[in-house]
């Protein structure tokens, strides 16, 4: 930029950039100029701008936050007419339960949780050590009559872990949710093999081999295993028009965050609309138009993967938490043995002293 018509020529130059805007002003033969005995040359250092993602992002947890604090309410609506018969505190105590006993209504109650005569927090936590242990009392014993309180506790925990209902599935045979194969069909589903364009993305595979592959970890290690199985260990070959990258296919399978425009090959999307198969479906689909379809049915893949993983041959989610802790127990127990066996005088230093006092 310069200025011809002043009484002294001048140039101005700007380095504009993300979070700074340099400048000087020069004459004719680049020399830096003065302004009251200082040159006229600096930046002005601002914040960077933040992508739409970053609030997009704390929109969702909010609004998650609040659908879940909104069904524990309404579960609670249910039971209060009978819980009040028996305890009309239990709300108010189950509400602050997670305060230091002097911060809440009743701090002069050894109890937050349960404060009967007979049944007091001690005793809940030494029948049921987490809330896996009620839920599997719960579902085992068909003859024991509980106390509404356990069961109301247990349900507000499940209705607020709910996951979502992408997936339909009869709940009359809900071991098909184990089974890869129904699911990987149901994939391979959505595309017309007569379209050219939108055609299976791969050539036909064992499916168990694909459901081996994403149960394993680490996403770059999964995209190797994927391009072996997938493309027999070449780069997939891509068309003009067809509607999906497959090499940022395999990156999403794999566990990988991909953009949106680059995965569906498509320059309507935003350049900050990245999304991984473990992001929340519930808030990435909606945003996905009719590409939602395709990518639901790879987070469904994916959700096999984890609810396998979790379930360790277990039928129920609890109790396979419930193993997970009783193992947990177990070796615990072992490590004491044995540092109370080789190291005795650091059993204190191990396991009683916090970070602070060692």
């Amino acid at each position: 930029m310069n200025n011809k018509n002043s009484d002294k020529e001048y140039y101005l130059g700007l380095d504009i950039g993300t979070d700074s805007v340099g400048y000087a002003v020069t004459n004719p033969r680049f020399n830096v100029l003065k302004f009251r005995g200082e040159a006229m040359w600096g930046s002005h250092l601002f914040d960077p701008a933040k992508q739409a993602a970053e609030r997009r992002g704390f929109r969702t947890a909010r609004r998650r936050l609040d659908r879940k604090q909104q069904r524990i309410r309404l579960t609670d609506e249910i039971f209060i007419p009978e819980v009040i018969k028996i305890d009309p505190h239990f709300y108010i105590r189950k509400k602050e339960s997670a305060l230091f006993p002097e911060d809440s209504s009743y701090a002069d109650e050894l109890s937050l949780f349960f404060n009967d005569s007979e049944y007091k927090d001690s005793d809940y936590y030494d029948e049921y050590p987490t809330i896996h242990h009620l839920i599997c009392a719960l579902i085992e014993n068909k003859t024991k009559k509980f106390d509404i309180r356990l069961i109301n506790i247990a349900i507000d925990w499940l209705v607020s872990h709910r996951g979502h209902f992408l997936n339909e599935v009869n709940k009359e045979n809900v071991d098909k949710v184990l089974d890869f194969k129904t699911i990987y069909d149901s994939f391979m589903d959505c595309f017309d093999n007569n379209d050219e364009f939108r055609c299976a993305p791969w050539d036909s595979i064992e499916a168990d081999k694909l459901g081996d592959i994403l149960k394993k970890r680490g996403v770059n290690n999964k995209k190797a295993l994927l391009k072996e199985l997938l493309y027999d260990n070449k780069n997939p070959e891509e068309k003009d028009g067809y509607f999906l990258d497959r090499k940022e296919l395999i990156t999403f399978l794999a566990g990988g965050k991909v953009q949106c425009n680059k995965l569906f090959k498509d320059s309507s999307y935003e350049d900050d609309l990245k999304i991984s198969i473990s992001d929340d479906m519930e808030a990435v689909l909606p945003q996905l138009g009719d590409d939602a379809d395709i990518i639901a049915h790879m987070a469904a893949m994916h959700d096999w993967s984890v609810l396998s993983d979790i379930l360790d041959g277990e039928k129920y989610i609890s109790k396979a938490k419930v193993k997970v802790f009783e193992q947990h127990k177990e070796d615990l127990k072992r490590l004491k043995s044995f540092v109370r066996k080789y190291v005795p005088e650091k059993y204190n230093d191990i396991f009683r002293k916090t970070g602070k006092e060692i």
